[in-house]
């Protein structure tokens, strides 16, 4: 099962997503090529911008994720470029909870954004739950 859980989280405190995060949470060892989530429609920038703007948009990680991970640079869609593995990340290891945070950039410059991403890593079952976003 993948990713289960899309939602904007209200934590807001230092090194925990802000209100504007976009949420996904996912299980180790998925596949590689598993997509995760799609940035585009996840942060509503169908509805922010109009049609001919958002087939201009181009998605980049603003750093090299923690875990591996690809963005697709005109479709903006999460995918695991190899299998998660939670032992292998220090960060990880003997934790509950291990929350990954990313920054996804939009561009060009005349659109520019960074869109916050929280990943939650996590080695239990999770159950099938989407939450929508809130515009």
């Amino acid at each position: 099962m993948l990713l289960l859980l899309v939602t904007l989280a209200a934590a807001g405190v230092a090194g925990r997503p802000s209100e504007d995060t976009i949420r996904y949470q996912i299980q180790e060892e998925l596949p590689t090529g598993t997509r995760i989530g799609n940035v585009v429609s996840d942060a509503g920038l169908r509805r922010r911008f109009p049609k001919n703007v958002v087939s201009l948009l181009e998605y980049r990680f603003l750093s090299e994720p923690a875990i591996p991970l690809a963005i697709g640079l005109s479709d903006g869609v999460i995918r695991t470029s190899g299998v998660i593995d939670r032992d292998s990340m220090p960060r990880c290891r003997q934790r509950d909870n291990c929350d990954i945070l990313l920054d996804v950039t939009v561009q060009p410059v005349a659109y520019f954004l960074i869109i916050k991403i929280s990943i939650e890593v996590c080695s239990c079952v999770i159950s099938a739950t989407f939450i929508m976003p809130r515009p």
